[in-house]
C-alpha cells in the first residue's frame, strides 16, 4: 500500500506560484493615499507551492496535499492574476 501510494505521489507535478492577490484597501484615506497603497506591488503578492491539480487559459488550481485518490487544501487561483509558475520536481512518468 505504501509503495502504490509513493508511486501516486510521485507521478503528480509540484508547483510554485506566484500571484497578485486581490485586497482590501479600507478605512477613510485621501486619494493619495488609496493610490500609493494600490500601486505597492508587494502588499498581495502571494507564493503558493502544491501539487498541481489542473491548469486552464482560466485558472490554475493547486492543493497542498495528495493522498491517491484524495486532493486537501485547494486553491483555485485566475491566470490573470498569476505572475509566474515554477516547476520544483519533475513528475515522474
Amino acid at each position: 500500500m505504501i509503495i502504490k501510494s509513493y508511486n501516486a505521489v510521485m507521478k503528480k507535478q509540484i508547483v510554485r506560484v506566484l500571484w497578485d492577490d486581490a485586497r482590501d484597501i479600507s478605512g477613510w484615506k485621501k486619494e493619495a493615499d488609496i493610490i500609493q497603497n494600490a500601486e505597492d506591488a508587494s502588499a498581495g503578492l502571494v507564493e503558493t507551492v502544491g501539487f498541481l491539480v489542473l491548469k486552464t487559459k482560466k485558472y490554475i488550481v493547486i492543493s497542498s496535499s495528495f493522498s491517491d485518490p484524495l486532493y486537501n487544501n485547494s486553491s483555485r487561483i485566475p491566470i490573470g492574476m498569476v505572475l509566474k509558475i515554477e516547476k520544483l520536481c519533475k513528475k515522474k512518468a
